[in-house]
């Protein structure tokens, strides 16, 4: 890593253990310790296949950097490098309902797991988006956030 630490890029590469895939991610800056991104399918490599028209299930885990009563998640698309649109619309905004693994209201620690299955739909434009991945606490605090390149096929 070099000395300028408010420019370097964290890639994290994670290992799927569970579903068996790997994928590149970048942090975007949150309180989140490790922070993971698994996936059953189009996870290989440093873009996300989505194909059109199939359900694809998800995982996002990390440990918590701090103490929440809630969760909540915030999808977006970053399209052409910085026009962001909302993407909400693929996972359900209540991360506490989709843990299979932790509870909320989480304490600084806590490891927690959410999965979720995204419908791919068939209208979604054939276009590469970067997914910005955020959790935020009930305050608006950034408990975790990722970013996933991935294209729509």
């Amino acid at each position: 890593m070099t000395g300028k630490l408010g420019l370097v890029v964290f890639v994290i590469v994670t290992a799927s253990v569970a579903l068996g895939k790997e994928l590149v991610v970048e942090s975007c800056g949150s309180t989140a310790v490790n922070p993971k991104f698994e996936c059953e399918s189009g996870c290989e490599g440093d873009i996300l296949q989505l194909k059109k028209n199939s359900k694809e299930k998800f995982t996002l885990s990390f440990e918590a950097g701090e103490d929440a009563k809630s969760l909540t998640n915030n999808l977006v698309g970053i399209l052409g490098g910085n026009m962001e649109i909302p993407y909400n619309s693929i996972v359900p905004t209540d991360f506490c309902s989709g843990l299979i693994s932790g509870n909320c209201p989480v304490k600084k620690g806590d490891k927690v797991q959410f999965q979720s299955v995204a419908e791919i739909l068939p209208a979604f434009p054939s276009i590469p988006v970067t997914i910005k991945w955020e959790v935020k606490s009930e305050t608006g605090s950034l408990v975790s956030c990722i970013k996933i390149k991935s294209k729509i096929i």
